[in-house]
């Protein structure tokens, strides 16, 4: 009977970890794919960028973590349970897409108001 209740622990983790980088998939495509389609961009391949940058993120901070790991000799990464680790990286790959979108938003924004066939712009009208 414990072995059971484990077992269904075990398993509704690890669907909640799936669900939880499906979520993120889905609403990080979801928004860069809706930026590029506002800003007349490719629309997909701004939604894979978007994903793609969430996973150099991750794989950033998991590279430079395991290094430090390597040369201070940490004990406590050589135990640690991967999917924990792998919840201690989402944070580098949201913030790897969060700076990268608002780069992104800003830089399109500065170029559409500088638009030279816009009536407002300097000489516009010769």
């Amino acid at each position: 009977m414990l072995i059971h209740i484990l077992i269904r622990i075990i398993t509704i983790y690890i669907y909640s970890t799936v669900m939880i980088g499906i979520l993120l998939i889905f609403f990080i495509g979801k928004y860069y794919y809706k930026l590029a389609e506002n800003h007349q961009r490719s629309k997909w391949g701004f939604a894979i960028l978007g994903l793609a940058l969430y996973y150099v993120g991750t794989f950033a901070l998991g590279f430079i973590v395991g290094l430090f790991a390597t040369l201070f000799n940490w004990l406590w990464f050589e135990t640690m349970d991967e999917r924990l680790l792998g919840l201690m990286f989402v944070p580098a790959g949201l913030a790897s897409t969060y700076f990268t979108y608002k780069y992104l938003e800003k830089k399109w924004k500065n170029e559409e108001s500088m638009n030279p066939e816009d009536e407002h712009f300097l000489d516009g009208n010769i």
